[in-house]
């Protein structure tokens, strides 16, 4: 009950977890529907494991400079990737295929951030909590994956429109999420309340006088000193 008796914590806990949703929702509708491609079956599947190097290896380059655009760009990735297959004829099963590719690309790195960024979002006091009801969440994603693909047997645009609008508002609603990227992360329910979603990075290494030129601001730089430490 922690986790949305407050605003600003229900608002977080919410979207977060819809993206634990849409993640494994989409991850395993794609990874479970590779037999629709129209494609050699083993080498599809080979691809779309080999897909997933160098979409984790992207974000181990890009995820230190910001979490919450990185997490919206690669939702809204694999979104349009899955959305752009709708245009694909049906002749065209490698242009369709590669789409699929992309599709997976950026839900695989999705989920990647998403990992770090929820751990990063909920104070200490809940945050095992925070991850594991997330985690939840994500299951019934996975649940229904299977479930979604068998409607492609009466209509194949309803899986591909599902599992490319979903990401799409996950993608949106990151932008609602707070950076935690070099910012002091919340311990408590009342930190996490009045987070400053506006605030600077920590600074680090402060010397004294360097950045603060008059006595009347020393109680500020201690402040900001202890941040830092």
């Amino acid at each position: 009950m922690d986790l949305v008796r407050t605003p600003q914590m229900r608002k977080r806990a919410i979207i977060l977890f819809y993206i634990w949703f849409v993640n494994v929702l989409v991850y395993y509708g794609l990874s479970l529907g590779v037999s629709q491609l129209g494609t050699d079956l083993y080498l599809t599947q080979f691809v779309f494991g080999l897909v997933e190097i160098p979409a984790r290896t992207l974000v181990l380059i890009v995820l230190p400079f910001t979490r919450r655009f990185t997490l919206s760009g690669f939702l809204a990735i694999g979104g349009l990737a899955c959305l752009m297959m709708l245009a694909v004829p049906a002749d065209h099963p490698n242009v369709f295929t590669g789409l699929a590719m992309v599709g997976k690309f950026g839900i695989t790195a999705s989920f990647a951030v998403i990992y770090v960024y929820t751990a990063e979002i909920f104070p200490t006091v809940v945050r095992q909590t925070g991850i594991g009801v997330s985690s939840m969440f994500a299951r019934m994603g996975g649940v229904l994956a299977p479930i979604i693909n068998m409607l492609h047997n009466h209509s194949p645009a309803t899986p591909l429109i599902i599992f490319g609008t979903s990401p799409l508002l996950g993608a949106v609603l990151a932008l609602a999420l707070p950076e935690t990227a070099d910012r002091p992360l919340p311990d408590t329910l009342e930190d996490a309340e009045n987070w400053d979603v506006r605030s600077a990075p920590i600074l680090e290494n402060l010397e004294p006088d360097e950045d603060f030129g008059s006595p009347d601001s020393s109680s500020e730089k201690q402040e900001l000193q202890h941040l830092a430490s």
